[in-house]
């Protein structure tokens, strides 16, 4: 078990991060680039051949071309300005980071006990308990913390938490460990676990050791790894 004091300012550096680790706003920018450079590549001939012969056909301004041209430059210029200041995705993530600073971590904030073992994680805040097995959750290192969440629901665990860097990194080794296992067929994981246990059938007391299946081959009543792994 892993006990700690979690600030409302731990969960907003945590959720910051996240944010800018996010593929997501990486990829919708290079999206917007690619499409702003295409316009902006398509936009500049027509531009300045455009303002060139407006102004330079016109009765005032008759045969100024090139002064039309050096104006369609600077517009193209403004034009090109105007759409790097104005990208939607970016002013999106910027709203989204503040957001996180607004949010309310009432109910997150505290001492959190975090336990794991091959059947899930066992997380208690000061509000409420939470078993979530490991094919629910997804695990996320961010802002010095480890991330453990469920939809809306989970728990964060700074470094600091640890007594050592070592201890700090064989925690997250073995929870990834049994969170990749949790990952497999329940059948499959089922097996795994068995496969060097001696566990008794919470029924009938039969040694599970080996089993295959998600029954007990002596009484059938039903097995999973998360109801077996604290027996």
């Amino acid at each position: 078990m892993i006990q700690a004091q979690i600030q409302r300012s731990d969960w907003i550096e945590v959720n910051r991060a996240l944010i800018e680790q996010s593929p997501h706003w990486a990829q919708l920018d290079r999206q917007y680039r690619r499409q702003r450079n295409r316009f902006l590549i398509a936009a500049f001939p027509l531009t300045i051949a455009g303002v060139s012969l407006f102004i330079g056909r016109a009765a005032s301004t008759s045969g100024m071309y090139y002064e039309g041209a050096a104006i369609g430059l600077l517009l193209w210029a403004f034009i090109a300005l105007a759409t790097t200041t104005t990208n939607t995705h970016k002013l999106a993530k910027q709203n989204e980071l503040s957001r996180v600073e607004r949010a309310d971590y009432s109910s997150y904030v505290g001492g959190v006990t975090v336990g794991i073992d091959p059947g899930g994680i066992d997380i208690a805040h000061e509000s409420k308990s939470l078993r979530i097995a490991w094919r629910m959750v997804t695990i996320r290192e961010a802002a010095g913390s480890f991330v453990f969440s469920c939809g809306a629901d989970g728990a964060i665990i700074p470094r600091r938490a640890f007594s050592s860097p070592h201890d700090a990194d064989a925690f997250i080794t073995q929870a990834r460990a049994w969170w990749q296992t949790g990952q497999l067929a329940p059948e499959e994981h089922l097996a795994r676990y068995l496969s060097d246990r001696d566990l008794p059938c919470p029924k009938c007391r039969y040694n599970l050791r080996g089993a295959r299946g998600t029954a007990c081959p002596e009484c059938a009543t039903p097995l999973s790894v998360e109801s077996l792994a604290g027996t």
